[in-house]
């Protein structure tokens, strides 16, 4: 099975993805600190409306841990889940093993959606607040996916031409090594 089938990337706006969950993340030790695309959500419906949900969470969360919310139909947004992950570090807990937690959040992601029923997961690359370049985040998310399986299918969407790019070059040369790899059997 090619990567293609579990791992999509994409250039674009996340919120534009016709996934039927979006992965976010946040600060699980409760500082209600969130990251670039939950803040997107967050304007996007609302404050009230991302308070309302976010109360779902029980604080603090365990470093890497994942939640399902669903928003209530009234609520105008393209995706009816929202997987929010731990991730974001302000206590240095994540200091050396930032790459491991971008595993650990996708998987555990993907993972979530399965057993919830969602086939699509959309998301930005994880990046740890920037902390680590682009294609080494998409190259460990993809690693992520492949290695756990056909649960859920994977959009990777960036915005910026320039990580797009970097991107793209991880993931043909991790296309490529799997092709490589199959076919020397």
């Amino acid at each position: 099975m090619s990567l293609e089938r579990r791992v999509v990337l994409e250039r674009g706006d996340v919120f534009d993805s016709n996934a039927e969950a979006l992965l976010v993340t946040v600060d699980g030790a409760g500082k209600r600190s969130i990251g670039a695309v939950a803040n997107q959500v967050r304007r996007k419906i609302g404050d009230e409306a991302w308070n309302e949900l976010i109360s779902q969470i029980e604080f603090p969360m365990k470093i890497t841990h994942t939640e399902l919310l669903t928003l209530p139909e009234d609520i105008d947004f393209p995706f009816r889940h929202i997987i929010v992950g731990s991730f974001i570090d302000h206590m240095g807990e994540l200091t050396g093993r930032r790459r491991e937690a971008i595993s650990d959040v996708t998987g555990s992601a993907m993972l979530r959606a399965h057993r919830n029923g969602i086939s699509k997961l959309a998301t930005a690359p994880l990046r740890g607040g920037w902390r680590v370049p682009v294609e080494k985040a998409v190259e460990d998310m993809i690693v992520t996916a492949v290695s756990i399986g056909r649960k859920a299918d994977v959009r990777l969407i960036i915005r910026l031409v320039k990580d797009y790019e970097k991107a793209e070059e991880a993931y043909n040369r991790l296309n490529r090594f799997e092709e490589d790899h199959a076919a020397s059997g």
